[in-house]
């Protein structure tokens, strides 16, 4: 295969891993909730020092995907969960995705977009251009609740 169609077929990255070594913060969150969480998908608050997946709570994170993961691509009920709230990380791109442009996450299908009738995430913003279905760089800058 010549070097430029590699390059084009290559994934930009792993959807939940840090894009790359930027100053970052991650919290470790337990999954209280019976749903599993997906890898690179934000999350909100549940109890003391639990967590969900985001629906229409108070964001405090994005899942990161945990080298150490055993058993697919989420993180089951009572699992620690690594949470990036600050740093640069990769999502799967829903929609059209525009560089510097406010983040929104669609709650059924998993993905984030510049569509404004999805999820609002607060304090991040998009570090790449995408489109449907290719990985997409979220810049998150905390923002305390």
């Amino acid at each position: 295969m010549p070097q430029a169609e590699f390059r084009e077929s290559a994934r930009r990255g792993l959807v939940g891993m840090r894009v790359n070594m930027e100053e970052w913060n991650t919290i470790t969150r337990t999954n209280t909730g019976a749903a599993r969480i997906g890898f690179g998908v934000p999350v909100q608050r549940s109890g003391e020092h639990g967590c969900v997946e985001l629906s229409a709570g108070e964001f405090i994170g994005i899942s990161e995907k945990a080298v150490t993961t055993i058993g697919g691509d989420s993180y089951a009920q009572y699992d620690s969960v690594p949470v990036m709230n600050s740093g640069v990380i990769w999502g799967m791109a829903g929609g059209a995705c525009t560089v510097g442009g406010k983040v929104y996450f669609n709650t059924t299908t998993k993905t984030y977009s510049n569509t404004n009738t999805d999820v609002e995430i607060v304090g991040a913003e998009f570090e790449h251009n995408a489109t449907s279905g290719n990985e997409v760089g979220i810049r998150l800058v905390r923002v305390p609740s």
